[in-house]
């Protein structure tokens, strides 16, 4: 979107009367990750390198006081303090966040909450948008003309330029991915399924994938949520666009995960995270049926006492250095 003279003053007007705020409320932060890795293709910005994320976690115990994700309401309700207080999560329950998170929380005694899509535990390959950005941005050319017929009404994308390696190949190729993406997010599961399965049959699509870009199996899950600093919330059965199903559907999605969690780890989650930060009022009122205390969107600000605690904002994280973290930290909590 532009920023033209009237949105910049809208803006600014905005992040002013944040900054008052600030001086007088309590407030917090929830930051929202995925992954810790060095990923080859990242379409979504949601991997941050193993160097960065050690920075930042030094960063943000310089500047504010970690807290389990579960007490921050409580922590809000005591009143603004000295430093302000922020949670950690992720979203998904991808491998990584056992074997290279972990470790790196543990370096600065940071709680994490790991909100996972339990029917998806154990699957032993890639999540679908992962091996979708592979099929299509991990080639270097692409057939001019891609069709499925395992899409619903078909599906038929033509491009000359999707035969082209250079930067014009490139764009091309990530408006394919994009237009397939918005597609295959809407599916039942098994319909997506179907796509995938035809999209990689299709020559010269890229079937390498990242071995590291899957859910943990039980064993890994379990292990993770034997640290006392992790929290395992709920995402979900299957990770769906939630608005769009049947309120039944929607509460098979959310009642079944928490007992799946239940039997995976021992524990009925209280904590749960809208996939794609998709929601509707009837989608919270599902959650909130459903036992679930707390729950969190994508909406991209601060958390006020008092906020729903249904509906807490994060900030994604994207793979920024720490110095460039820093900077934004400055922007949200002025110190």
């Amino acid at each position: 979107m532009k920023l033209t003279p009237r949105r910049a003053a809208r803006l600014a007007a905005r992040w002013g009367l944040r900054g008052v705020r600030r001086i007088s409320r309590a407030h917090g932060l929830i930051l929202m990750y995925h992954r810790v890795a060095d990923a080859r293709l990242d379409p979504w910005n949601i991997c941050v390198s193993p160097g960065n994320f050690r920075e930042q976690m030094r960063a943000l115990t310089a500047m504010a006081d970690p807290v389990p994700l579960e007490d921050l309401p409580e922590a809000l309700r005591r009143g603004r303090s000295r430093r302000p207080v922020f949670a950690v999560t992720f979203d998904d329950g991808y491998v990584d966040n056992l074997t290279t998170a972990r470790p790196l929380l543990a370096e600065r005694n940071v709680p994490a909450t790991i909100f996972v899509a339990t029917g998806l535990i154990g699957s032993g390959r890639a999540y679908w948008w992962d091996r979708l950005a592979d099929a299509l941005l991990g080639a270097d050319v692409l057939p001019e003309r891609i069709a499925l017929s395992s899409l619903a009404g078909d599906f038929v994308w033509q491009d000359r330029a999707l035969s082209n390696s250079g930067a014009t190949g490139r764009q091309a190729r990530q408006r394919l991915h994009m237009q397939l993406w918005s597609r295959l997010r809407l599916l039942a599961d098994d319909h997506r399924e179907a796509a995938l399965e035809e999209l990689v049959r299709l020559p010269g699509i890229s079937t390498g994938g990242d071995p590291s870009a899957r859910p943990m199996d039980a064993d890994e899950l379990r292990q993770l949520a034997a640290d006392e600093h992790v929290c395992i919330g709920a995402h979900t059965l299957t990770h769906p666009v939630l608005p769009a199903l049947s309120r039944e559907q929607k509460a098979r999605q959310v009642e079944l995960c928490a007992a799946q969690c239940l039997e995976l780890v021992g524990e009925t989650p209280r904590l749960f995270a809208y996939p794609y930060g998709d929601l509707d009022p009837e989608t919270v009122d599902v959650v909130r049926a459903a036992g679930y205390t707390m729950a969190c969107s994508t909406r991209e600000d601060l958390v006020w006492q008092g906020d729903d605690p249904l509906l807490l904002p994060r900030i994604a994280v994207g793979n920024w250095s720490g110095d460039a973290f820093r900077r934004r930290l400055a922007w949200y909590w002025l110190p």
